[in-house]
């Protein structure tokens, strides 16, 4: 992991948000999701960004990444004391294969307070689930305790098209659950990355902000600027 936090633990205890890498399970990397850290830092909230295991080895199933990535915010929530977080406020993020991986969390049972998903690789039918793995897929739904959820997709992701998100959307409505769809005209995967073609990164960033502070999990604007922990 790495650990962005503002230099001053002024106020005690601070909200955090775990990200997961995109990379279809097999590559990436967890600096992915540093810029975005770094944002939410300089806003008083926690940022880190997860290394987890790829399917490049034979060993390691899509699966496999899901357990490290529950592990991952159980770790979070087990140290937050000495990370400074306050542990009954940690959100999950992730890009692609990672908005996957952090949906597939909330569905493990893992108690969230919050779900940012950027063009998650769902399954057709809105779930975290793995269509390609077939029957050896977990059976990751979409369930009454899943937190209020931000997902931000491009109508133009020819990877994850975007009815998969609308249907996650519905499902998450169906079950009386917030899910706030952010559809962006004309936009590939990954539009949102830093820097990207499309120069979203912003755009996303700031989106990603308004959800968070609208669930108390975002100081307000002009926190001390951010160091990173090894």
């Amino acid at each position: 992991m790495e650990v962005v936090r503002p230099d001053s633990a002024a106020g005690g205890a601070r909200p955090a948000v775990v990200f997961f890498h995109g990379g279809a399970w097999r590559i990436g990397s967890r600096e992915q999701f540093l810029p975005q850290c770094r944002r939410l830092a300089a806003a008083g909230t926690v940022g880190i960004t997860v290394t987890y295991r790829l399917t490049n080895s034979e060993t390691v199933t899509p699966v496999d990444c899901a357990d490290d990535a529950a592990h991952a915010v159980r770790w979070v929530r087990d140290h937050a004391d000495d990370l400074g977080v306050d542990s009954t406020r940690i959100a999950a993020s992730g890009g692609s294969a990672g908005g996957q991986l952090a949906a597939a969390v909330a569905s493990m049972g893992v108690d969230l307070a919050a779900l940012v998903l950027f063009n998650p690789a769902l399954a057709p039918d809105g779930t975290p689930r793995l269509a390609f793995m077939g029957e050896g897929s977990p059976d990751w739904g979409v369930g009454e305790r899943f937190p209020p959820s931000l997902v931000l997709h491009g109508t133009a992701d020819e990877q994850v098209p975007i009815d998969h998100s609308r249907r996650f959307a519905a499902r998450m409505k169906a079950l009386g659950r917030r899910c706030d769809l952010v559809e962006y005209e004309g936009m590939p995967h990954a539009f949102f990355n830093h820097p990207a073609p499309e120069g979203r990164f912003e755009e996303t960033a700031s989106e990603m902000e308004r959800f968070l502070r609208s669930l108390e999990l975002l100081w307000p604007p002009g926190g001390a600027p951010a160091r990173v922990l090894e």
